[in-house]
């Protein structure tokens, strides 16, 4: 009886060492702002826009946002230069570094306090896991060779979710006046689990905003 309650009393901490030493880095990887994402800076205390209104033409206009579409990596599925309707579509295994800045973003405005006091809790369990699991490892010895082998069981491995992100942007230019042209830009993303849609929602990302009329400007003026 007590070499069975010492085999449990080892399995527990062994556990929560590993369910703290992984929370613990997924916790300090996050704090900081990744590397990848460093060039969209320039934007976090911009405003939110999804307007755009400068000097050209539609036509102009409407080519220029082709390119810069085509450039950001999606794919044009609907292009009307007549009344200045755009469509594209970008599919992505992983979040698109815009949407990555934006969660940055949002998790550090929330104040260093959370993650502080979350490190702080995940230390305490990391240190006591890694003193139980050392003392679990003791008993265990002294008590492994009278112990008879236990039968094992052959468990199938959970199969992990497939994720993937579909992006879909639509602008749609209007003549101002004899030189100036507006652009509105309206966006959405679909999560798809395992091949189904899970999740769909229309996107106020900034970050996006401001690299795709960015782009039209430039091409624009070329």
């Amino acid at each position: 009886m007590s070499n069975e309650v010492t085999m449990r009393r080892f399995h527990f901490p062994k556990f929560t060492l590993w369910v703290a030493a992984n929370v613990l880095l997924y916790a300090v990887a996050g704090c900081g702002s990744s590397s990848s994402t460093a060039h969209l800076s320039k934007y976090d205390e911009q405003p939110y826009y999804d307007l755009l209104t400068f000097k050209s033409s539609k036509e102009r206009a409407h080519k220029a946002a082709v390119l810069a579409l085509q450039e950001r990596g999606f794919r044009v599925t609907l292009s009307d230069p007549q009344t200045g309707l755009l469509t594209a579509q970008l599919n992505s295994s992983q979040l698109i570094e815009e949407d990555v800045r934006a969660a940055e973003k949002e998790s550090s405005s929330k104040g260093g306090g959370f993650w502080a006091g979350l490190l702080a809790i995940l230390g305490i369990v990391f240190l006591v896991g890694l003193v139980s699991s050392a003392s679990g490892c003791n008993e265990t010895k002294s008590t492994s060779s009278s112990k008879p082998r236990e039968n094992t069981y052959y468990t199938a491995p959970e199969q992990k979710a497939v994720v993937s992100y579909s992006y879909v942007v639509s602008m749609n230019a209007t003549a101002v006046d004899s030189g100036s042209v507006r652009i509105q830009l309206s966006a959405l993303r679909e999560t798809i689990t395992n091949g189904s849609v899970s999740d769909s929602r229309k996107m106020e990302n900034k970050y996006l905003n401001y690299v795709l009329f960015e782009s039209i400007q430039r091409h624009a003026e070329q």
